[in-house]
């Protein structure tokens, strides 16, 4: 539960943060109505064009038969053309391979085949060179004064409160006792360092 939630609330982050960049780095209100217009084609096209295309790939990649090379070849291109496409919108890379990697299918081998290919190359390498990146560029340094700091420890508790608290809500909703509720909050609100820690399955779900 706590997985599907979270890839619920990742859809729903990068949609928001998409938008948040675009309104925020543009100094024209047309210019932020062209990003987030822009945007909203390429989800579009992701779901209407993309997605039927990798389907049709993972219907031809049969149990027990070996994936054809030039399937995998053309997946990882698409993520890589998707990641440039939305750069070049104005919003960041991620958010290209990000829906991608959202409607890719998850039935059949061929996502099984996909994630063996790239999982330790990921994991090893592109994961941690993303967390090192962003850690090199969070400087807490520059905090000169009370009300600097204040803001920072605001801004933190926020975005923790607004998640365990929006999880909880919305867990109570569906009538899930309050016990999981505030476990579901708190599993919401953490990052597994360690992929080695899932069950395949459960690792098979996360990507």
């Amino acid at each position: 539960m706590a997985m599907s939630a979270a890839a619920v609330n990742d859809v729903a982050a990068w949609i928001l943060l998409a938008l948040a960049i675009a309104l925020s780095g543009s100094r024209s209100p047309l210019v932020s109505l062209w990003v987030l217009v822009t945007a909203a084609a390429f989800v579009a096209i992701a779901a209407l064009v993309i997605r039927p295309v990798l389907a049709r790939m993972a219907r031809r990649s049969l149990e027990g038969e070996p994936v054809k090379e030039v399937y995998i070849c053309a997946t990882l291109t698409t993520v890589l053309v998707a990641g440039f496409i939305t750069d070049t919108i104005g919003i960041h890379a991620l958010f290209g391979a990000f829906m991608v990697g959202n409607v890719m299918p998850k039935e059949g081998p061929f996502a099984g085949v996909l994630i063996e290919k790239v999982e330790d190359l990921i994991s090893g390498l592109f994961l941690p060179l993303y967390f090192v990146s962003s850690g090199l560029k969070t400087n807490v340094a520059t905090k000169s004064n009370g009300k600097s700091w204040a803001l920072l420890v605001l801004v933190i508790f926020n975005a923790c409160l607004g998640k365990i608290g929006g999880t909880i809500l919305a867990s109570l909703v569906v009538k899930i006792p309050f016990r999981e509720a505030l476990t579901l909050g708190f599993l919401m609100n953490t990052k597994v360092q360690d992929p080695q820690l899932f069950s395949p399955h459960l690792r098979s779900r996360a990507v």
